[in-house]
């Protein structure tokens, strides 16, 4: 065993040797701070003033003048709402402005019939406004939905209203955008999945439904259940999301689609090297007198593949994490949430974190396993660093296409199967081929393992050095 961890050692210190491996990580590097200050620096500059009241009431009246009869009405209700807001000077994004438009609401429609505005309502809600009693105006608006609701007998659309309403008034979440807050984000994520799953719920009472459609809607009402039971879960629990801007956010996206493959492409270049090179140099055979099995020679070489990616990932890790940390504020480690046989699970955020990374470090590993393949069987860095890149880069878009066109077959191929950690996404649509299982997918990935390396340690073990 120290003969083995001796010929790994000296694997090692030949990639650190080269210059093309630190350059390698200074790319690294270099990638996983850049995006950080264009985040932070260039996507978050404000461009140019936004349109103000002023300006929006002069424009407002301009269109008055040339107006139709059946439009005044609503021009005449619009500049009563701006005049409002300007002389009150409420904010831009306030839940006030919500409330004005309906103290000033004196149509149905451009065009249709008039309507004119109850003196009871307007005092009402200008008490709300003037009171700023958001929870009060809340509880007006839910009392006007629940009587259409009632006079519909159920079926007026207004029911997720309502339900939004109860969860703001229930969990203390201010409407408007002037003041920002992760729990009315959660809440719009909420309305947007409930909308998602009434959309799929109709969809699929249609009959007509070829089976791809049925699929299809299928997942959608699933994946929505379980974000909505998410959201919820959230809210109820005080549970702030990750939010893409912070150091966790960052540092997850940066690892999982940025990071991994850019270490997939450095290994493929070293692992498709790291034999052909001894065959490039002649030093195979200087290599081949030593007393090693053969076989021990190939496996050190293997394993510092597996090392140096370690190391590559580690990194990564480490260089995010200070990275976000110093763009976007150090915190502590958040709570991420996922559905588990119908029931939602707390989970460390870096234990999940390290988890994906670990997954999806399979494409990695199969592609310099392959790449080490072609290297060992055909003596060639630059055919092996081809091929194994053109499965990196190729192999995801032709399977995503073959499952396209329910080419079955295809969920045997490799790239079908090597992302594991799609069946931990809470995402029946990210898994290509209906049928396929963890089981399925981990088997297929361990037999390409095993072909690979049983064809690359064979032709090692058996070849004439002196061809």
């Amino acid at each position: 065993m120290a003969n083995f961890f001796s010929l790994m050692h000296n694997e090692h210190t030949k990639i650190y040797k080269k210059l093309s491996t630190y350059i390698m990580i200074a790319i690294l590097i270099a990638l996983t701070i850049v995006p950080a200050i264009i985040i932070k620096y260039v996507n978050n500059r404000e461009y140019g003033d936004s349109w103000g009241d002023e300006q929006y009431l002069a424009h407002l009246e301009q269109i008055m003048k040339d107006a139709s009869e059946e439009e005044k009405p609503y021009y005449e209700s619009e500049i009563k709402v701006v005049k409002y807001n300007i002389e009150n000077g409420i904010e831009e994004g306030s839940w006030k402005r919500d409330a004005v438009s309906d103290m000033f609401s004196t149509f149905k429609e451009i065009g249709g019939e008039n309507q004119s505005a109850d003196n009871e309502d307007f005092t009402k809600i200008e008490a709300f406004v003037k009171n700023d009693d958001w929870r009060g105006y809340l509880n007006h608006q839910k009392e006007g939905y629940e009587k259409i609701i009632k006079e519909s007998d159920g079926d007026s659309g207004y029911e997720l209203v309502v339900d939004i309403i109860d969860m703001r008034l229930k969990y203390d979440i201010r409407p408007g955008t002037d003041i920002k807050s992760w729990k009315s984000d959660v809440l719009f994520s909420y309305g947007n999945a409930a909308n998602d799953k009434d959309w799929a719920q109709e969809s699929l009472k249609d009959k007509t439904l070829i089976e791809e459609e049925r699929e299809y809607f299928e997942e959608v009402l699933d994946s929505s259940n379980k974000d909505m039971a998410k959201y919820r879960y959230r809210l109820e629990n005080d549970i702030k999301p990750v939010e893409e801007n912070s150091q966790w956010g960052y540092m997850n996206e940066i690892i999982q689609f940025l990071a991994i493959n850019l270490i997939a492409v450095f290994i493929a270049i070293i692992a498709g090297a790291i034999v052909a090179g001894e065959f490039g140099n002649g030093t195979i055979k200087l290599l081949l007198i030593r007393p090693h099995r053969r076989w021990k020679l190939l496996a050190s070489k293997y394993a510092t593949l597996f090392v140096f990616t370690l190391e590559m990932l580690a990194i990564a890790l480490v260089v995010s994490f200070v990275t976000g940390g110093i763009f976007f504020g150090f915190e502590g480690i958040p709570t991420f949430l996922r559905v588990s046989n119908g029931a939602v699970v707390e989970q460390s955020y870096l234990i999940r974190l390290l988890f994906e990374t670990a997954l999806n470090s399979v494409p990695l590993i199969i592609t310099f396993t392959m790449a080490f393949m072609i290297s060992t069987v055909f003596k060639s860095a630059g055919l092996s660093i081809g091929l194994s890149l053109f499965l990196l880069l190729t192999g995801p878009t032709v399977t995503m296409i073959l499952a396209e066109l329910k080419f079955k077959p295809a969920k045997y191929l490799i790239t079908a199967n090597w992302n594991l950690v799609n069946y931990f996404m809470d995402d029946i649509s990210l898994i290509p081929f209906k049928g396929m299982t963890l089981a399925f997918s981990v088997v297929n990935v361990l037999i390409y393992f095993i072909i690979a390396n049983v064809i690359s340690f064979t032709i090692f073990a058996k070849r004439d050095v002196a061809t």
